[in-house]
């Protein structure tokens, strides 16, 4: 997939979302992911390189699905843990899963 394909793709799944909350964790876990990159954009994202701790990364800015709460800090490790799997190929492409749905 080239870049303005997935530029495309990832537009098209913003604007099908109307929960602010969800909308608000998007934006959050992008900012995050870039804020990483920024930091070492050789070496790519995913490289603990310590967010600041702080009373702000204290608060709760998340629930899980199953209704954790999670600081900021916390999200920010799953959103990189995350990116380290989709890196190592850990992750279901949308073509496996619409697969996987038809034998629902």
């Amino acid at each position: 997939m080239t870049a303005n394909e997935l530029k495309l793709s990832i537009h098209q799944v913003v604007e099908s979302v109307n929960d602010v909350t969800l909308l608000e964790a998007f934006k959050m876990a992008v900012n995050i992911i870039l804020q990483e990159y920024k930091k070492e954009p050789d070496s790519g994202i995913g490289k603990k390189g310590g967010l600041q701790k702080g009373n702000e990364d204290e608060k709760i800015v998340i629930h899980t699905i199953d209704g954790q709460p999670l600081t900021k800090e916390q999200f920010a490790e799953r959103v990189l843990a995350a990116v380290q799997r989709v890196r190592s190929g850990q992750y279901v492409s949308q073509e496996e899963l619409n697969k996987e749905v038809e034998n629902w």
